[in-house]
């Protein structure tokens, strides 16, 4: 489980949120996401599993907004069909 540098109480309500999402996954989805870090995983799931904007990520996540972007750029070329990318507030 991936230690977040959030220490507010939506940080561990994560930790739960993501596990239960994982045990409910499909084999298939989980094998797709093992190449990713967790912070990835992370933000595919919040992003689009959760459909959470941007500035929620950051608050449960502890990322900075630059650290947040680096991670969806990571995840374009990744997972994300062309032209589907896009930032919400």
């Amino acid at each position: 489980m991936v230690v977040l540098a959030s220490p507010d109480a939506a940080t561990a309500a994560w930790q739960i949120l993501r596990a239960a999402l994982l045990a409910r996954a499909a084999p298939h989805a989980l094998a797709a996401l093992a190449h990713l870090s967790a912070v990835e995983q992370d933000v595919l799931l919040m992003r689009h599993g959760l459909d959470w904007s941007d500035t929620r990520i950051t608050r449960v996540t502890g990322l900075d907004r630059v650290a947040l972007d680096t991670a969806t750029r990571a995840l374009a070329g990744a997972v994300y069909p062309a032209g589907r990318m896009r930032r919400r507030e």
